[in-house]
């Protein structure tokens, strides 16, 4: 990409030569392992938390856990976010440069 992104899609391939005239490539698109490492602590540590939040909406009274269940609201948000450019940033575009590449 033309700008720094973290979650962007790394491409590994590995051209393999089959016969005379043919070649065959093997390709992975995914993203790193230190973001894949840096998102499984973070919705390991979001999943705890939320865990420790519902417990404590049943034993301090239901109007105190919905106070502290919209205080969790936005942390949920950013995981979404975090997911989705973890999961889809450019990967389609990087897919298609791919295969521009290879005909």
């Amino acid at each position: 990409t033309y700008y720094v992104n973290s979650f962007a899609s790394d491409a590994v391939g590995i051209v393999e030569q089959v016969g005379k005239d043919k070649c065959r490539v093997h390709l992975a698109v995914g993203m790193s392992e230190f973001v894949l490492v840096m998102m499984a602590v973070w919705n390991m540590g979001l999943l705890f938390i939320f865990m420790l939040v519902l417990s404590s909406c049943f034993t301090n009274g239901i109007a105190v856990g919905i106070a502290k269940l919209l205080i969790f609201i936005p942390f949920v948000l950013i995981d979404f976010l975090f997911l989705r450019f973890a999961l889809y940033a450019n990967y389609k575009k990087l897919k298609k440069h791919m295969l521009e590449i290879l005909t």
